[in-house]
């Protein structure tokens, strides 16, 4: 039996011809019109598998006159796929590229085609079809494209395209002075906050480093039984006699080097810190002594250096490194390039954040008390102030620290004045290391 009388197959929905049908044929060979969107339903208790789908005639022909060469006592089954989709194809003519700011062409029965610029040379872009987008001549929007097209509408403007620059209204010469007005208004109101800021931030730092050069002073002398001074220095405050006050401390001050003053360097060098009035005030041992020089000396034995660099030819007091035969750095100071800015100088001299040298005045009479050339005075120190006790009685009086070690800067406003209280005028703002 044949295997295609097996299979009944119903029409679920007839189209005539004359609706744009097809003329197909089923399974058992019988003509019928059929839309394109019908189908066939299977048998019922059948699978979609037994089911067998309309054949064009067309097809089945050109399929019968193949396998009629196997000769007509053979029949060779067919499966067919039922998974047919007629895609929509739309056909578009050659792109051409239409003249820079052409006019949009459109009639009530002709398509509406986009312009594109031929300046644009965006390569990227896909111009030929950018630029013949259908639209709606009489509403100006893009086509209704069916869903199955696989079309999107974009936009039609190329990319790269600059549209012609509009005109920008400028600012008026009131509106200028008034903004110019509030940033001068706001820099007089910051510029002092930001100068104190600095001003604070460079006072701490003095502060960290006269208690580091103290502290470091401190270790050298707990590893060698001496302090970083050379023989000269030692030499100059042991001689003085008793009568006029001696032995006496040292105190390294500012012999041989150029101070910094409000109104710039202090010339020549070894002239002092700059004091109120104009004047020039040199910080020095008393006449006893007959020994001045700078903290050079000092730096020299606690960085373990044997020449600076502006001085190569000289040697400092630790030459072949007899002040500090272990080669220790006991202080951690930076070396600045020149002989001005804060640091270690290129002569040797450990300058403040504002350029002055540091004052160091060292206990070498051995009483655990170190007499400063510039606090020892009456006038500075009255009272005890900052800590400091005094010695003597009468005109002879002094003020000396507890302690072994005095390290102090002239401070921010760079002057010191002798006739003052330590704690006003200019010597208000000196940075002390006992006083912290």
């Amino acid at each position: 039996m044949n295997p295609r009388a097996k299979l009944r197959h119903s029409i679920r929905k007839p189209a005539p011809a004359a609706r744009g049908g097809h003329l197909c044929l089923n399974a058992a060979g019988v003509r019928a019109p059929l839309s394109p969107y019908s189908s066939l339903a299977p048998e019922p208790g059948k699978d979609a598998f037994h089911r067998v789908p309309l054949i064009p005639a067309k097809v089945r022909d050109a399929v019968e006159r193949v396998l009629t060469g196997f000769g007509g006592a053979r029949r060779v089954p067919v499966v067919w796929q039922d998974c047919s989709w007629q895609a929509q194809v739309i056909v578009l003519p050659e792109p051409s590229i239409l003249p820079r700011r052409a006019p949009l062409r459109a009639s009530r029965s002709g398509p509406l085609l986009w312009s594109v610029s031929p300046t644009c040379r965006n390569t990227q872009h896909p111009s030929s079809v950018a630029a013949l987008r259908r639209v709606d001549a009489t509403r100006n929007t893009p086509p209704s494209i069916p869903s199955n097209s696989m079309k999107t509408y974009t936009d039609t403007h190329a990319r790269g395209c600059k549209s012609a620059p509009r005109a920008s209204r400028g600012f008026t010469l009131v509106e200028l002075l008034v903004v110019i007005s509030i940033i001068a208004i706001l820099a007089a109101m910051l510029l002092p906050v930001i100068g104190r800021v600095k001003v604070k931030a460079q006072v701490k730092k003095a502060q960290i480093e006269t208690a580091s050069i103290a502290n470091a002073i401190h270790t050298y002398e707990a590893d060698y039984s001496k302090f970083p001074v050379s023989a000269a220095a030692l030499s100059a405050a042991s001689t003085v006699p008793a009568a006029s006050g001696g032995p006496e401390d040292f105190t390294y001050g500012t012999a041989g080097v150029t101070c910094v003053g409000p109104a710039g360097l202090n010339s020549p060098a070894g002239s002092g810190f700059s004091a109120p009035g104009g004047t020039l005030l040199r910080v020095v041992n008393p006449p006893q002594v007959g020994y001045n020089t700078n903290n050079a000396e000092v730096m020299a034995a606690l960085l373990d250096v044997e020449y600076w660099p502006n001085s190569p030819g000289v040697p400092t007091i630790n030459l072949g490194h007899v002040k500090n035969p272990q080669k220790t750095t006991y202080l951690p100071a930076h070396m600045s390039g020149d002989k001005v800015s804060s640091g270690v100088g290129l002569d040797g001299t450990y300058r403040d954040p504002w350029g002055n040298p540091y004052i160091i005045t060292i206990d070498l009479n051995y009483d655990d008390k170190a007499r400063d050339a510039f606090y020892r005075l009456p006038a500075v120190s009255v009272g005890g102030l900052n800590g400091l006790i005094p010695k003597g009685s009468g005109a002879s009086t002094v003020y000396e620290a507890n302690g072994p070690v005095m390290v102090w800067s002239a401070g921010p406003d760079k002057l010191i004045d002798p006739g003052s209280p330590a704690n006003k005028g200019a010597n208000k703002d000196n940075v002390l290391s006992w006083k912290q």
